[in-house]
């Protein structure tokens, strides 16, 4: 495997860390950013931020978006910026900050010639001196750009701002996430570029106008509705093109009203020219996606080795189970793609696709990792207790389930994989020594209904423009259903499968094959109604967040449901490395060499969504000094 690293890979050349030594690693520092919600506040942080390091300073986003700069060697604060993030737009969308954008200016720039670029939720896109944290008084207005612009009037929070923009040809690139399963009419999922400098309007791929990237006028507005782009972007500078990984119209589990082109780009990786904002290519992975499979994983970029000599790839990783590798300047398969027919009969008005792209010569996260995806049958239906395990096979024997791609009905539908994957935002790491890629994969079914309009208005749901209360349903206001959609659990809040529940995996990219695969994540933090097991057992957990592979073989995740970093021979998948953590840590990690020695740092802070440990810990573990 060519040793092509752009970046998105989550992969580091830092070697210091092995096999031999990992299981000695102490903490060098640990620090508080000290963002926790206070008394009374009742909105969800999520922390799963991954650090930025450059030179010798780390730069860490908190849940309510400050910035954080520490010395990379100590952990001493540098300095912090706090935009004033909208709290009642952080109620609405949740507490989070993935990561934030590093850009060094051309020769000649003085104010800020070293940039920190972040969005806030709210809609703002922010600029800071990468040395001082002061906002950079020549980018937009006085340090911002307004999101807001040319979206239109919607309640605060209903879009922003989760994971970090990229920066390519001189232009910060930047999507946002929109809130799912509320309006036809949401805000447009419009991903935008600006001059890196200024803070200047370049270009915006805006679905609704195909071939037009400029910015609307004084009372036009982006196309309401189209597929977002909250997942991390990938860019290739040699190329000049940005991978856009996209997700559905709104109204997720409703297709029969979306126009020819949110079909065509409905969870589907984009490539448009960094500086033009023009698409280059781009290819669909799920065909009239009613399970909200939207795209979360970060794009891979790699030299993928062929008869012919290596071929520069994507490795696109997807909810739906499936892993694609295609040529990224064409967008053409460069592992075979094959359209399988699936079960058809929509409710609710929906209609079904004949068919479902599979990428049979990679692995797929249906259940363990594997070439052939798992199918449920009624005997799998499992609980601790026969009275659960009862209730689980009733409610196996009244949902409909035909295996993978099964159409959402108002009866329920069993779905596997479900709505959180397969394989979410926190993507694949590729040692792109060893030709090996870990992958961590949920296994957990969910159960998935349309709900005739009817009865979303008896129940009194209403959606964030009607600015009501949801009552736990998807109003999907302007469309004849609304929906639901839960993780398959027994009445004692344990899934209806017997573990696992999550795998690790590494696989083989020159055979394609898993080579070993375990269990990832315990109980010891959860249990049966929220008891905590205690116990240390991997018997397996849905995961949150993603792995890190170095060039000294190792890799170090945190992400499951419990509060322990772990590391792992990234060749054999023995663990070698286990700590206890104060929080969830839900922040996939980074590591870096300093002075002669390599340092491990997570952000530790858990996740309220997952119901992990709440906390703010910055922790850096390195090993001993001789």
């Amino acid at each position: 495997m060519a040793q092509f690293d752009a970046g998105p890979n989550h992969f580091s050349q830092a070697d210091l860390i092995t096999p031999a030594n990992v299981g000695g690693l102490v903490r060098a520092w640990e620090a508080h950013t000290g963002d926790l919600p206070g008394p009374g506040v009742t909105t969800d942080y999520l922390n799963e931020n991954t650090p930025l390091m450059v030179g010798r300073t780390l730069y860490v986003c908190t849940p309510t978006q400050q910035v954080v700069a520490y010395d990379a060697a100590t952990g001493a604060e540098k300095w912090r910026f706090n935009p004033q993030a909208d709290a009642k737009a952080l109620k609405t969308a949740g507490a989070y900050c993935r990561g934030v954008a590093y850009y060094k200016a051309p020769a000649g720039v003085t104010d800020c010639p070293e940039r920190i670029l972040w969005g806030v939720t709210g809609g703002r896109l922010a600029a800071v001196d990468a040395r001082t944290g002061r906002l950079c008084a020549g980018f937009g207005e006085n340090g911002y750009v307004d999101l807001k612009k040319g979206i239109g009037d919607f309640t605060p929070g209903y879009f922003g701002n989760t994971s970090a923009p990229i920066v390519s040809r001189g232009r910060v690139i930047i999507g946002h996430m929109v809130r799912d399963g509320q309006d036809r009419f949401a805000p447009s999922g419009v991903v935008r570029a600006y001059d890196a400098v200024t803070g200047r309007f370049s270009w915006a791929w805006d679905l609704g106008r195909p071939g037009d990237t400029s910015e609307p006028g004084p009372n036009e507005h982006y196309t309401p509705g189209t597929p977002n782009v909250w997942a991390p972007l990938a860019a290739d500078d040699e190329l000049g093109l940005v991978y856009l990984p996209t997700g559905n119209a709104s109204g997720d589990f409703f297709g029969s009203t979306r126009t020819p082109q949110e079909e065509e780009y409905t969870s589907s990786i984009v490539a448009v020219e960094a500086e033009t904002g023009r698409v280059r290519w781009h290819f669909r992975t799920v065909n009239h996606d009613l399970w909200d499979f939207d795209i979360g994983p970060q794009p891979n970029l790699v030299d993928w080795p062929t008869k012919g000599g290596s071929r520069p790839a994507v490795i696109q990783a997807t909810k739906s189970g499936q892993i694609f590798v295609l040529d990224r300047r064409t967008g053409q398969p460069i592992m075979p793609v094959v359209q399988t027919r699936a079960p058809q009969g929509a409710d609710g008005g929906n209609w079904t696709a004949a068919t479902q792209p599979i990428s049979p010569g990679m692995p797929m996260t249906v259940g363990a990792p594997g070439k052939i995806p798992e199918r449920l049958t009624e005997s799998d239906a499992w609980g601790i207790s026969p009275f659960d395990q009862l209730m689980c096979r009733v409610q196996y024997r009244r949902l409909r389930y035909d295996g993978m791609f099964t159409p959402p009905m108002v009866g329920g539908t069993l779905a596997y994989p479900g709505n959180h994957g397969g394989i979410n935002w926190g993507g694949v790491s590729v040692d792109l020594l060893r030709g090996l890629m870990v992958i961590n994969t949920n296994r957990l079914p969910y159960v998935e209904r349309v709900i005739p309009r009817a009865e979303i208005d008896a129940a009194g749901s209403k959606s964030l423009n009607q600015k009501g209360s949801s009552k736990g349903l998807m109003p999907q206001v302007g469309l004849p259903v609304g929906a639901m959609k839960a993780p398959w659990l027994s009445v004692l809040g344990t899934p209806c499968i017997a573990p696992p529940w999550g795998y690790l995996a590494g696989v083989d990219l020159r055979t394609q094959e898993v080579v070993w695969k375990r269990p990832f994540g315990s109980g010891y933090d959860t249990g049966p109604l929220g008891i905590k097991s205690r116990v240390r057992l991997q018997m397996g957990t849905p995961s949150d967040s993603g792995a890190l592979t170095t060039a000294g073989g190792v890799t170090i995740i945190g992400a499951t449901l419990d509060n322990f970093m772990r590391a792992f021979d990234t060749q054999s998948g023995e663990m070698l490395w286990e700590e206890r953590v104060p929080a969830g840590p839900q922040g996939a990690p980074l590591t870096y060499e300093l002075d002669g020695k390599q340092y491990v740092v997570a952000v530790v802070g858990g996740h309220a969504r997952l119901g992990t440990t709440l906390g703010d810990s910055v922790i850096a573990w390195t090993l001993p000094s001789r």
